[in-house]
Order: structure tokens, then C-alpha cells, then sequence
């Protein structure tokens, strides 16, 4: 039995997927309370770049020209300044973050 006709292929494939979906993921951990929370309280953060990296794969390293231009445009939205802002302010003062669930 080959690997492609067999039921570890599936299983494979199901875990590849779900390792590169990190935006279902990151959309999961929100609807959860304490995603909700952190979130709210500006605790929890996700900088990615929404639209012009979506065709380029992981491989495809010689594009980075592209992908830094899409990066640095999207780092420079005001709103994004600002959860830049707070996320340096939590990592020089961790002790501001629980992470304990109420």
C-alpha cells in the first residue's frame, strides 16, 4: 500500500492544514473568554499582514522584496502604530499580563 492511497496521507495532510490555518486558530483562541479578555485589554495581539501575501508560499523566498514592501505598509497604518505601541509597553512590563483563566 502506498502512502498516497492510505489513510496516513489524510492524516498528513489534515495536519499540514491546520498548521498553516493560523488564522482560524487565531479566530478560535478570540471567541474563547480568555482570548475575548486579553484582546479587550489589550493583552493579546496579531500582526498580519491581511491582503498581497496571500499567493506567495512559504518557498518562495525570492520574493521578499514583495513581502517586506507589504509588511512595512501594513506596519504603518496608524491603528497597527498603535498595537505596536501597546504591545512594546507589555513586553517591558510582563507582569501587567495574567494569563489566569476567571
Amino acid at each position: 500500500m502506498s502512502l498516497h492511497s492510505s489513510k496516513a496521507l489524510k492524516v498528513v495532510q489534515a495536519c499540514v492544514d491546520i498548521a498553516f490555518d493560523a488564522q482560524s486558530i487565531a479566530d478560535e483562541f478570540l471567541a474563547d473568554d480568555l482570548g475575548t479578555r486579553l484582546w479587550e485589554t489589550k493583552k493579546y495581539f496579531r500582526f498580519n499582514v491581511e491582503q498581497g501575501l496571500q499567493d506567495i508560499q512559504l518557498d518562495e523566498y525570492e520574493k521578499m522584496d514583495t513581502i517586506r514592501a507589504m509588511t512595512d505598509l501594513y506596519l504603518s497604518r496608524k491603528d497597527k502604530a498603535e498595537m505596536i505601541q501597546d504591545c512594546a509597553h507589555n513586553l517591558l512590563d510582563p507582569s501587567a499580563v495574567e494569563l489566569s483563566r476567571k
